[in-house]
């Protein structure tokens, strides 16, 4: 900036500072040269102090207790710094003499490098909020619909800034969508699959049928745990470790069974007795179930029967509930509960006849 404190027509100051190299009066693309130097050192000052500023964000940016202003430090110091650049250019620039169409095009290309750093920030907060929600939130619910939500807004803050951009270029965008039009209701043909799936990701966000981490099973078999809800998929891992990939529009259509929302989880466990067992010790079956059943915790057994006579013994059916949604939890009440009716029968002498227990959940 101290070029520009001294006048270029001052030949002491032109001996001084230039040594008579070159002529600051030459003149080049309507500037003389000290004025290209002028525009220079301003843009090369503004650049430090854009970049300085940038600085500035990322240091205060995490001791900031306010959670709205550290965000917005967050979003500022995520700047891009060649937009910083092309910034301080265009303000060396207002130095500069320039004809008419040279200026509206530098006005127009300043306004576009803000629109789309507007957008960039846009983008950037929605990102960080959406991450901070869910790093915060208590609601699982709140991890099944970031990606969705992240989508639409992207998609929104594109669309804003294209209409702004074409808007100061001087394109008419009510002209270009209307000639659009009929083009768009052919590709919106083309893609109704994408686009059927895109409306199924919204009404899952918004029904809610199930969420990441809920354990589903379709009705043609397909069984896993959900780890994402996207735009067009959703991705279950099976049991078995493998990566099921599934189109949304698909499961909207699809029977499912939502695991995950158990509160309790129930079993009919069916087994039969040799065909010889005597009558006093069939007639004591159910009251041997519940005797194993006390004591289990969580455990509590709705019914126990004897059934009827199969080809192979006598039926005896018994139907538990365990208080626990965890699978895990409900197999080891019923392995316990499973036991100790076999451990029953056999102090009372009685025998089990083939098959063996079938369980059906």
């Amino acid at each position: 900036m101290m070029w520009a404190s001294f006048p270029a027509s001052d030949q002491t100051v032109n001996n001084l500072f230039f040594y008579g190299l070159f002529d600051p009066q030459k003149m080049f693309a309507l500037n003389s040269m000290a004025t290209w130097i002028n525009a220079s050192l301003l843009a090369l000052a503004s650049l430090v102090v854009l970049l300085t500023l940038r600085r500035l964000c990322r240091i205060f940016v995490n001791p900031m207790s306010y959670a709205g202003l550290q965000l917005l430090l967050e979003v500022a110091a995520r700047t891009n710094r060649f937009t910083l650049l092309l910034l301080s250019l265009s303000i060396g620039a207002e130095v500069l003499t320039l004809n008419a169409r040279l200026t509206q095009q530098l006005n127009a290309f300043t306004v576009s490098v803000i629109i789309i750093q507007i957008g960039l920030w846009l983008a950037t907060w929605v990102r960080l909020w959406l991450v901070r929600d869910l790093e915060t939130s208590e609601d699982p619910k709140a991890r099944s619909i970031v990606t969705l939500v992240q989508f639409f807004a992207n998609f929104l803050i594109s669309g804003l800034v294209l209409v702004l951009l074409l808007e100061t270029f001087g394109i008419q965008v009510r002209t270009l969508v209307a000639g659009l039009g009929i083009g768009g209701i052919a590709v919106a043909l083309a893609v109704q699959n994408v686009l059927g799936d895109l409306l199924a990701a919204v009404s899952i966000a918004l029904d809610k049928p199930f969420i990441v981490g809920d354990s589903l099973q379709l009705e043609n078999g397909i069984s896993g745990t959900v780890e994402m809800i996207g735009v067009k998929t959703t991705r279950l891992r099976s049991v078995t470790g493998e990566l099921i990939i599934v189109g949304n529009s698909d499961l909207q259509k699809s029977r499912l069974r939502n695991f995950g929302r158990l509160e309790k989880r129930s079993a009919v466990v069916t087994f039969e007795v040799e065909k010889h067992t005597a009558a006093e010790k069939l007639e004591k079956i159910p009251a041997l179930i519940q005797e194993a059943a006390q004591g289990i915790d969580q455990v509590i057994l709705e019914r126990a029967h004897v059934t009827g006579i199969a080809a192979t013994g006598i039926s005896v059916e018994y139907y538990f509930t365990v208080n626990n949604a965890v699978y895990r939890r409900f197999l080891d009440q019923q392995q316990i509960l499973l036991v100790n009716v076999i451990a029953a029968l056999a102090r009372e002498g009685i025998e089990l006849a083939t098959p063996m227990p079938i369980i059906k959940h």
